[in-house]
């Protein structure tokens, strides 16, 4: 019976990582794009009253950065905070075009502060995780 020596076990981890971190990556890409084509109907207006509705903006840019950040391994927290940013501003910009809808200041606060939770939450959580 063959002993292992660990080395074929790596390139088998290494694509684990890789494909949990692509992972990662197209959920985040998919909250970001349920998120525009939610916000794009009626049912948007109201879903969640004041002030809980900032609550929901801070979770979701946070889910969002979190991923994001784990996706891109980790160490680019205010690379993935800027483009939540923008996704957030985007997002409150287009409101502006939408029946029944408003951008609020008050909500991007919610949108960047949720995302630099979620960017620097993934950066701690990798940098405490076992080497293997």
């Amino acid at each position: 019976m063959p002993i292992e020596d660990g080395r074929a076990a790596k390139p088998v981890r290494s694509r684990l990582i890789a494909a949990l971190r692509a992972a990662c990556l197209a959920l985040a890409a998919l909250i970001v794009a349920s998120h525009f084509a939610f916000g794009a109907t009626p049912k948007a207006v109201n879903f969640v009253p004041a002030p809980w509705d900032l609550l929901l903006h801070a979770l979701l840019y946070a889910t969002i950065a979190f991923l994001a950040n784990l996706g891109l391994g980790g160490g680019r927290p205010m690379t993935v905070f800027a483009l939540a940013c923008l996704i957030g501003t985007a997002d409150e910009a287009l409101q502006l075009f939408e029946p029944g809808r408003h951008a609020d200041w008050s909500d991007l606060l919610a949108d960047m502060l949720g995302a630099l939770a979620g960017a620097f939450s993934a950066r701690a959580l990798l940098d405490h995780a076992p080497a293997g």
